[in-house]
């Protein structure tokens, strides 16, 4: 049951770009934005059975090869979760409020914004979750 009241387009563009831009231009190791990531990962991990291949493939951690993934698997992985919540929608308020942690975590990520891109694109945009 999708929860009533939030966009679940804007909720999955976000995490869509957060991903993205963590793929692209990763945390720092040990960061809060890296550990409220790994945290997001694992709990979609359980909450959404239907994407753990995609997980499970992009993380060499999740299949006990390594103890520590690359710094881009945890980006990749917020996004495959992104693009399936634009299918199945944001399920439950604790699924809304692990997505809430993850923006506050990631700052102005969420807009593709960052030094290494020119700032916050999309600043202009209604900035309340």
């Amino acid at each position: 049951m999708a929860v009533q009241g939030i966009d679940n387009w804007e909720y999955a563009r976000w995490l869509t770009v957060i991903g993205r831009s963590m793929r692209l231009n990763p945390p720092a190791l040990g960061s809060g934005e890296a550990a409220a990531a790994k945290a997001f990962v694992a709990y979609e991990y359980g909450k959404r059975p239907w994407l753990r291949d995609r997980l499970f493939g992009n993380s060499q951690q999740l299949q006990g090869l390594v103890t520590a993934d690359n710094s881009q698997a945890p980006g990749k992985n917020v996004e495959v979760v992104g693009r399936d919540v634009l299918r199945v929608p944001v399920q439950d308020m604790d699924e809304k409020a692990r997505i809430d942690v993850l923006i506050a975590a990631t700052g102005s990520r969420r807009y593709g914004g960052g030094a290494a891109f020119g700032g916050a694109i999309g600043a202009d945009v209604d900035q309340t979750p």
